[in-house]
């Protein structure tokens, strides 16, 4: 189900979906690099436009604590009000 109040919900369905597709082919007990490969076919495929690889600052109470590094960027629009969710899981 898409919700009109969330400006990205379609693509993160189509991302979602993506995810879903690489599971269903590749299974489990592979190392996380070999299903990054396998999304990242999977959303040149369907014509999801993404890049790779990007450090992102974690601050906590406006204070950096460290950096962390997105393996995929698309979605996510990483700003400093972003990175300060408490449960935030980038990978």
């Amino acid at each position: 189900m898409i919700k009109n109040v969330y400006p990205e919900s379609e693509l993160t369905g189509k991302i979602i979906g993506c995810a879903m597709e690489v599971h269903r082919v590749l299974g489990n007990g592979f190392q996380e690099v070999i299903y990054q490969r396998a999304l990242a076919i999977e959303m040149e495929n369907r014509g999801i436009s993404y890049s790779r690889e990007h450090e992102m600052d974690i601050y906590y109470k406006d204070i950096q604590t460290s950096n962390t590094r997105l393996q995929f960027k698309r979605v996510m629009k990483p700003n400093k009000n972003h990175s300060k969710s408490k449960n935030h899981n980038q990978s």
